[in-house]
């Protein structure tokens, strides 16, 4: 079994980077900050906010959110290894707030493969 904290989390933590860069293009006012959730025991909690020079992964978490996402383990890393759509991904999420600004992560690809 790969999904334990040991090995996950870090792996969870390497394709997270990509979110400044997957959010980009999202204008919203400075302090905006969406948190991504990837429950179980093998999951974690990041968050990323909207500052003047742009998006940026935090190291402490904040209380006030713009908008979450939660997934499991297992559509985590198939998302953003593009081993499942995007469209089959949302009904597999759970939103809260800002459900625009949350579901943008979905299109996150951190690891690129062809077939």
């Amino acid at each position: 079994v790969l999904i334990t904290k040991t090995l996950f989390l870090p792996f969870m933590d390497t394709l997270m980077q990509g979110l400044p860069h997957t959010y980009r293009e999202v204008k919203v006012n400075d302090g905006n900050t969406v948190q991504i959730v990837v429950s179980g025991e093998a999951g974690g909690i990041w968050q990323l906010k909207m500052l003047a020079s742009g998006w940026k992964l935090l190291d402490k978490p904040e209380t006030i959110l713009s908008g979450e996402i939660t997934m499991s383990p297992s559509t985590a890393w198939k998302l953003f290894t593009k081993g499942i759509s995007i469209e089959d991904a949302r009904q597999l999420v759970e939103i809260s707030g800002d459900e625009t600004l949350a579901s943008h992560c979905l299109q996150m690809v951190s690891v690129m493969a062809t077939r």
